[in-house]
């Protein structure tokens, strides 16, 4: 991977992200989904939204007002 993408938000909820990731997508962002998550216990690791270092400000503020309007 590219030395330009830069970590965005992390979780243990791999399905969260992808509703984020498609979120940053329709708004032209592109967004990785980086699963590090030990395979063979699932509930050990995180999984990490990535963004390219030029969309981190665009992104990060899509993604507070994102979690403002589930909250």
């Amino acid at each position: 991977m590219e030395k330009d993408w830069v970590p965005l938000y992390r979780s243990s909820y791999p399905t969260e992200l992808e509703i984020i990731r498609s979120m940053l997508e329709s708004h032209e962002i592109a967004a990785v989904v980086l699963n590090q998550r030990d395979s063979s216990y699932l509930s050990f690791g995180e999984v990490t939204l990535l963004v390219r270092n030029v969309d981190y400000v665009r992104a990060r503020g899509l993604l507070d007002k994102h979690m403002s309007d589930e909250s």
